[in-house]
């Protein structure tokens, strides 16, 4: 049995009724462009399906699928979708990009954004972290977490704002390189009359 991944894309509404189309992206058992001897595996279990599914607003997919070689290596790759072809960008126990002596071993917080640049938090072999992004022209940025728990969202224009695992000050900027407290120094409750939240904004 050859298991589809799809994404539903909404195209529009009309008298009321939701107009939707389902596109193909991947099937198991396709070769990996670029990656000879390396294939979409099987779906086993709920921990080896496709996940983390995002779409832009061009139609750009980017998720995460399992992967096997010819030889048996087993593996789960981010991959993205232009609407043409898919892409690996990244697979589990490849390096992290720009952090000399990490490996990735899971990918999540998968995010597309509109440019077609896609982010991710990456939790390495060593139970750090990193905020990567791969960009279209095939150029990554990283930083590394120190924060421990974290979350990551992305809007359509590429800004993130990243959650550090700790109390403080979410973090903002349009590249991993550049994210900086979003509030100057914690956030205070003012003085009367009644109570409300002080703080300088970066963004």
């Amino acid at each position: 049995m050859r298991v589809i991944a799809t994404m539903m894309v909404v195209m529009g509404c009309a008298g009321g009724t939701l107009a939707q189309q389902l596109h193909t992206l991947v099937l198991t058992g396709d070769a990996l462009p670029g990656h000879p001897g390396v294939s979409i595996w099987r779906v086993t279990n709920a921990g080896d399906a496709f996940a983390q599914p995002v779409v832009n607003s061009a139609g750009h997919a980017a998720f995460t699928a399992p992967t096997r070689t010819t030889g048996g290596l087993v593996r789960r790759a981010l991959m993205v979708h232009d609407g043409a072809a898919a892409r690996v960008l990244a697979f589990e126990t490849d390096p992290v990009p720009g952090i000399p002596g990490q490996t990735i071993r899971t990918i999540r917080d998968v995010h597309v954004a509109d440019d077609g640049s896609v982010w991710a938090v990456i939790v390495t072999t060593t139970s750090s972290r990193a905020i990567c992004r791969w960009r279209p022209d095939g150029t990554t940025s990283s930083v590394a977490d120190t924060s421990g728990q974290s979350a990551l969202q992305v809007d359509r224009h590429g800004r993130a704002m990243f959650f550090p695992g700790v109390v403080g000050s979410p973090r903002v900027g349009d590249d991993p390189t550049t994210l900086a407290p979003l509030y100057e120094g914690m956030p205070t409750v003012s003085g009367a009359p009644g109570l409300g939240c002080r703080a300088t904004r970066r963004w």
